[in-house]
């Protein structure tokens, strides 16, 4: 009946201390895969998530209550919606993260050869979700809400991976939360679903990080452009 013991013990809603696993998705996930990165590495990661979750989470939680911290559960999935939201405020209100917004904004009108892809892109999306709408099961305006969902989330969660903090909070959550919901019973289309909405961000962002190395070395935008392109087309072909 202790809640304390179970914040610390409970694998679900707690910190799950106690638990050991050799699954190698959860070895993976939280340490990389050990077998292409030095051990060095590894360790300097391991090292990390230790004192994070093991001592500055318990003395910011117990010991020091920090911004009223046992008011809220120690772990929570509520959280992971929340942080979207919190980043679309923050943009539209910070005088900061607007200047930074309407910026990116307004140079987006030169680049035209991004919206020619994103409407071949969409109208072949649309003729598979409307010609194969048995195997594929998600209908046309379920598409385009995860395209919408995808193009509201993107510049914020950009400038955010590449101006500040390098961090990229994802869709995947939201993405699967939100068509199970909607149509529940139908899992491909809910993976269909996570692929337009959460899948395009993230490959969106991986697509501007390039362009970021680029405009360090002096390539100009249209040859990163072709190249990135083309490189999944040879991909293909390999």
């Amino acid at each position: 009946k202790s809640v304390t013991a179970q914040q610390l013990g409970s694998g679900m809603k707690g910190l799950g201390l106690g638990a050991f696993t050799l699954d190698w998705s959860a070895v993976s996930s939280f340490l990389f895969s050990p077998l292409i990165s030095p051990f060095f590495a590894t360790a300097n990661i391991f090292v990390g998530y230790f004192c994070f979750l093991y001592v500055l989470v318990p003395t910011a939680y117990w010991g020091m209550n920090l911004y009223n911290a046992k008011t809220f559960p120690i772990f929570s999935s509520h959280l992971l919606r929340a942080v979207l939201w919190a980043q679309l405020r923050h943009h539209c209100l910070h005088h900061h993260a607007r200047r930074h917004l309407l910026r990116e904004v307004s140079a987006l009108n030169s680049a035209w050869w991004f919206y020619s892809l994103t409407v071949l892109s969409m109208t072949v999306s649309l003729i598979l979700c409307t010609v194969l709408k048995d195997q594929v099961q998600l209908p046309w305006w379920g598409l385009l809400f995860a395209c919408g969902m995808a193009f509201v989330f993107t510049l914020p969660i950009s400038i955010i991976t590449l101006k500040f903090d390098g961090q990229t909070p994802g869709l995947n959550v939201i993405t699967e939360y939100a068509m199970g919901l909607i149509m529940p019973g139908y899992p491909i289309a809910n993976v269909c679903f996570k692929v337009y909405g959460y899948m395009s961000m993230s490959q969106a962002v991986a697509f501007l990080s390039d362009f970021k190395l680029g405009h360090y070395m002096k390539i100009p935008p249209r040859s990163m452009f072709i190249v990135q392109v083309i490189k999944p087309l040879n991909l293909l072909t390999l």
